[in-house]
């Protein structure tokens, strides 16, 4: 997606990636440092930042979160000694990627509250706590919002026996967690592109 105006052109995956990686310093974000980080007029990023009411600011007009957030949510990550939150499951395995960072991330099953951990970087995943995790992959569908119709129902589960038909549906898939990083791998690249309302705009059809 570009947004035009006077002359520029904006890309939305160009805009993501830099918020992120802004982001991921653990502090909140003025519009202004990141107009300068993508080259941009402000009022041309802040329109853009704008159109997605998932956006989250702070009380000085602050970006603090897009899809990685200063705000504590169910899935913490951690890295060179801060902690962030990701809207949903899948988010704690692409981030680390996009940025080439190996992180630690903390969940819970959302059935059980029982605690889920990880180490993940671009090598690989490792350090799985339960070993039997997964992560249940939704389908985005109809919903208040990114946050309501996808990141809600992209949870961690501490087992596959725990996964119940009906709670998170549509569901796409119920991933083991190795393969779960290999589906990030794969889509790591669109989210880059196209980036800018979430992980689901890269998630695949059914056949995965």
């Amino acid at each position: 997606m570009e947004l035009s105006g006077r002359g520029w052109a904006l890309d939305r995956g160009q805009l993501f990636e830099a918020a992120l990686r802004l982001l991921a310093r653990g502090e909140p974000v003025p519009p202004e440092r990141l107009a300068e980080a993508v080259g941009w007029p402000v009022k041309t990023v802040r329109a853009a930042l704008e159109e997605d009411p998932a956006v989250e600011w702070d009380e000085a007009g602050r970006l603090i979160g897009w899809g990685l957030t200063l705000r504590p949510t169910p899935f913490r990550i951690a890295w060179e000694g801060r902690s962030l939150w990701t809207w949903c499951a899948l988010d704690t395995l692409l981030f680390p990627l996009c940025l080439a960072q190996e992180a630690r991330v903390e969940a819970s099953c959302a059935r059980t509250g029982q605690p889920i951990g990880f180490t993940i970087s671009p090598a690989g995943i490792r350090e799985i706590e339960p070993a039997e995790s997964v992560l249940v992959l939704a389908a985005p569908g109809p919903g208040a919002g990114i946050r309501a119709a996808f990141c809600q129902r992209t949870v961690f589960l501490a087992s596959p026996a725990l996964f119940q038909p009906g709670l998170w549906d549509p569901v796409l898939a119920l991933l083991s967690l190795p393969e779960a990083f290999q589906l990030a791998q794969r889509i790591m690249p669109y989210l880059r592109w196209e980036g800018g309302i979430g992980c689901c705009v890269a998630v695949p059809g059914p056949d995965l």
